[in-house]
């Protein structure tokens, strides 16, 4: 875990409490559906939670390291990039990818793997190998 910024910490809890109050679309996992209908919606619900979560994480560290190191010009730009690469095009990426799945969970989730695709299509492989391309020359 990342060690928080003195003063960071009440908004990263606060953060944390927003993302718990979400309206979160969720396929339902009742026992009146059949066994394959639960499992599947389960998966797709644990797919969407932690996309979710993971989002959240990323805009954390956007806003409260990469942010204030940028503006505070405490690491140098060639040190910024090796420490985050390219994690707001990630962090973009991402957000579309989230807002493909909340979108096709509002329709049962019936075209999940579209929304896979279309991750791909946006430049996954590309965006996270030159990320860890930047973390093998630190």
């Amino acid at each position: 875990m990342l060690f928080l910024v003195v003063g960071q910490e009440k908004l990263y809890n606060q953060r944390r409490r927003q993302l718990d109050m979400l309206h979160q679309p969720v396929l339902p996992v009742g026992d009146d559906l059949p066994l394959t209908t639960r499992q599947r919606n389960s998966v797709i619900n644990e797919i969407f939670q932690t996309e979710l979560q993971f989002v959240n994480d990323l805009a954390m560290i956007i806003e409260h390291y990469v942010k204030p190191l940028r503006e505070r010009r405490l690491l140098s730009d060639d040190e910024l990039k090796k420490l985050f690469s390219e994690i707001e095009r990630i962090y973009e990426l991402h957000m579309a990818f989230l807002a493909a799945l909340q979108d096709n969970l509002k329709h049962g989730g019936a075209n999940i793997g579209r929304s896979f695709m279309q991750l791909l299509a946006g430049g996954l492989i590309a965006l996270y190998s030159l990320y860890c391309v930047a973390q093998s020359t630190r």
